[in-house]
């Protein structure tokens, strides 16, 4: 090809040196000109032949007609005669041809860059120039000079692509402070794959055990593609080639993925593999992060390698400080924290004031979907969840676990902390949250006492880890200490309210001497100290506690007046016989009463005895609609009260026994002369004002003194007390009986008009008249003599009534005794 063109050049340059010889015998100008030609034309093709550029002469058709180098994959033969534009990129050759063409037409230069696809599949970079070729002041084609600027545009697409990263990553350490991990490494591999023109792409970290690995993040379209789970502890060993980088610690390269040997394979579902290259960040000269992208156009290069070391370094460095700074602000959040339940336990006075900000305090620092609180309730054997405690709904809830129940409670039974990766394996898990999927639960201890637990779960498994753990655990003891100087500001202020509850439901207690209004009392001021929803008191009688008041039942008549049987089976006989008090939880399942009115309301119940000078009088029994209502302290105050409620119910009895004593008989159990007297004169005064009938009765044994003569005073006591019984047995409740003196009796009779006085009168004889026993032998048989008087117009006074009775009464022992006489006037 060479020896053609030069041939060619010779020729043209004979036929020159012709022309000059003509020109030379005609003209001495024309050798001149030839010989400047001749030079230049050397010159010329000197330049050429040695010039690093492609210098081309195209013809008018841009056919190729000189050219000093061929192309990588073309020889010169091929290039000669052919269209210029043919060689260049397909997208280019219209607009290229369309620009030489203008040079030809116009004249003026132009520039321009292209690139030539090679044979071997290569790319090279041309920067043109076009000028036209004038021979005779005629365009007659076009020199056109071509520079390889190949090594030039990839060093600009470098430097391009290295501005672009440059810019990711300062705008990912920009955005870092105000992006969480995850937004920070998704944003990260989005750059990662845009920057190595991938399709795909993921990042995933090195768990510290180097045996396995936590599946992070894929590249938003590689999520579209791949259905494949996460998993955050993906074994290192079941890991494809794509994690040889962690193997190695060196970046690895599949241009050819599906042929490689060992490969592996990938997960059902995941997006198939072309091409792919990953690298390993290391951390202190071990492999913590793993940066991968695939399927690429082209094969992947030590470009993309260092695009992604770039990536991966600067990611390292930017989740580093990220986490640094997250653990700075963690680490004064938890002092904030630490500080805040400190100044909680100082300030508030309240128990449960100080559990609901402490349920808010560090509920908010745990990533947790439900947390909550619970205190050790010992009596009951029951964890009870403080209501503050919140699910992510955010509905407080409160309820009981029984010790060693469920994760709390056997956290609370046992005092050891507990952290469940995955509460569906967890048999002794306990679903109050539906959807959770780990947990973590710590206790709350004094000494080696658990006073109650943390809690908190989550929907994601494995959401809490060891520094969470160490964490609750810092915070439990610091809640517990501040916990126990609330209780006993708590207890001291209790015990002062406590003790004056008492002192003023017990001053208002003993206050009366009246055993109705005492028990009416008792009532009253037995819900200020402990709160009940019906209560009554109970006295002991004759085998059988009986209800002397109740209050709060609907209808309080229909429990007054019960009574229980002592021995029997009921809770009354246990508080009565073993003098202590007695909670039942759940009433109904303890006995079976509780299910039958009046009682089918009660779930929960209370009896506490009453004793006086060591002797048990009664008791109270305090009811709930509520089971597990009761608690130690309300039996350990009830029992408080009862002491002074029994003094006060013994206080009453004994006045009672007094004022009986006062105004009765203490043989006969009648009213005596004198409160006979105070009776009699407001019946008198009363059938008076009312005008209405009003009878007297005197009545004397006959022969009372031959009774204690022949049998002794001990069996004429006993006749007086057997006639004051057949006395009473035989009148009304309205009527007023008293023992008059010695054998005499004597009775105002109220509405009783005279006849039915004489018939009242003549039944008491009779009965008088009966047979009675002394000591379980037969006595000998009374009688008695009766007189009546009733009250007309002429009598004025009560001591005229009984006078005429009295008078009627010895005209009855004048006819001859054991008979019924009335006053004649």
């Amino acid at each position: 090809m060479k020896g053609q063109t030069k041939q060619q050049l010779v020729d043209e340059l004979a036929a020159l040196r012709q022309r000059i010889s003509e020109l030379e015998a005609s003209e001495p100008e024309h050798k001149r000109s030839e010989k400047a030609l001749l030079e230049s034309e050397a010159r010329w093709y000197s330049l050429t032949m040695n010039s690093p550029d492609h210098i081309l002469a195209l013809d008018m058709d841009l056919n190729i007609q000189f050219v000093n180098y061929a192309s990588p994959g073309l020889t010169l033969e091929e290039l000669i005669g052919t269209p210029l534009y043919t060689y260049l990129a397909a997208e280019r050759q219209s607009e290229i041809k369309a620009l030489l063409e203008n040079v030809l037409e116009t004249g003026e230069p132009a520039r321009y860059e292209t690139k030539f696809d090679t044979s071997d599949g290569g790319i090279i970079h041309y920067e043109s120039l076009a000028v036209p070729r004038v021979l005779h002041e005629k365009v007659v084609g076009l020199v056109v000079t071509a520079r390889d600027i190949t090594e030039r545009k990839r060093a600009e697409e470098e430097l391009k692509l290295n501005e672009s990263r440059l810019n990711s990553l300062l705008e990912i350490s920009q955005m870092a402070h105000e992006l969480s991990e995850q937004e920070i490494v998704q944003m990260a591999i989005e750059e990662a794959v845009k920057l190595t023109g991938s399709e795909i792409g993921y990042l995933h970290f090195v768990n510290p055990d180097r045996q396995t690995i936590e599946l992070v993040t894929w590249s938003e379209r590689t999520k579209e593609l791949c259905v494949a789970a996460y998993d955050s502890h993906y074994p290192m060993d079941q890991a494809g080639v794509w994690a040889d980088c962690v193997r190695s610690e060196k970046p690895v390269v599949h241009n050819d993925y599906q042929n490689l040997a060992d490969k592996k394979g990938y997960p059902a579902g995941h997006v198939h593999l072309i091409r792919h290259v990953s690298v390993a960040v290391l951390d202190e000269d071990k492999a913590a992060l793993i940066v991968g992208v695939g399927n690429k156009e082209t094969d992947y290069d030590e470009t993309d390698v260092r695009q992604l070391l770039l990536v991966g370094n600067q990611l390292g460095r930017i989740l580093q400080r990220k986490r640094s700074e997250e653990a700075l602000r963690r680490r004064m959040e938890e002092l904030a924290v630490l500080h805040a339940i400190a100044m909680a336990g100082a300030e508030t006075t309240s128990l449960d004031t100080l559990l609901e900000l402490t349920i808010m305090i560090i509920g908010k620092l745990f990533d947790a979907d439900a947390f909550g609180l619970g205190l050790v309730d010992e009596g009951a054997g029951v964890l009870r969840v403080h209501p503050a405690s919140v699910d992510i709904s955010g509905h407080p809830h409160g309820f009981t676990i029984p010790l060693g129940q469920g994760v709390t409670g056997q956290v609370a039974a046992t005092g050891r902390p507990r952290r469940i990766p995955d509460v569906t394996h967890e048999p002794a898990y306990l679903p109050v949250t539906p959807g959770m999927r780990s947990e973590l639960s710590v206790p709350l201890k004094v000494g080696q006492r658990v006073i109650g637990i943390l809690n908190a779960e989550s929907r994601r498994p494995n959401a809490f880890s060891e520094d969470d753990e160490r964490l609750m655990m810092t915070f439990a003891g610091q809640l517990t200490t501040a916990i126990e100087k609330v209780r006993l500001f708590e207890a001291e202020h209790r015990r002062a309210e406590e003790a004056e509850t008492l002192r003023q439901a017990g001053a208002a207690v003993v206050a009366t001497l009246q055993q109705e209004e005492a028990v009416e009392r008792i009532l009253h001021e037995l819900a200020r100290v402990v709160p009940y929803g019906s209560a009554a008191v109970q006295l002991l009688r004759e085998g059988y506690v009986e209800n002397v008041g109740g209050r709060g039942w609907p209808d309080s008549t229909i429990v007054v007046g019960l009574r229980f049987p002592v021995p029997g089976d009921n809770p009354n006989t246990i508080v009565i016989q073993q003098r202590q008090s007695l909670i039942l939880p759940n009433a109904p399942a303890a006995y079976a009463d509780f299910l039958q009115d009046p009682h089918t309301r009660i779930r929960s119940w209370l009896g506490v005895p009453l004793i006086v000078r060591g002797q048990v009088i009664g008791m109270l029994a305090l009811d709930s609609e509520q089971q597990d209502f009761f608690t130690s302290d309300h039996s350990r105050l009830a029992a408080a009260f009862a002491d002074q409620v029994a003094i006060a119910i013994e206080n009453a009895r004994l006045f009672r026994e007094l004022q009986y004593l006062a105004i009765t008989d203490s043989l006969t159990g009648l009213f005596n002369r004198g409160h006979f007297f105070e009776l009699a004169k407001r019946e008198f005064a009363r059938a008076r004002r009312y005008q209405h009938a009003l009878s007297a009765l005197m009545l004397d044994i006959d022969r009372f003194k031959r009774v204690n003569d022949t049998y002794g005073h001990a069996a004429g006591d006993q006749v007086l007390r057997v006639v004051a019984e057949r006395c009473q047995g035989s009148m009304r409740s309205t009527d007023v009986l008293g023992r008059y003196g010695g054998e005499e009796f004597v009775a105002l009779l109220p509405e009783t008009a005279l006849v039915h006085a004489q018939n009242m009168a003549e039944r008491l004889r009779v009965q008088i008249a009966q047979p009675a026993l002394h000591d379980g032998h037969p006595l000998v048989t009374v009688t008695a003599s009766l007189g009546i008087a009733l009250l007309d117009v002429g009598c004025t006074d009560l001591d005229t009534l009984l006078q005429r009775a009295d008078e009627a009464l010895y005209a009855a022992k004048r006819a001859g005794r054991d008979c019924v006489r009335v006053w004649q006037g």
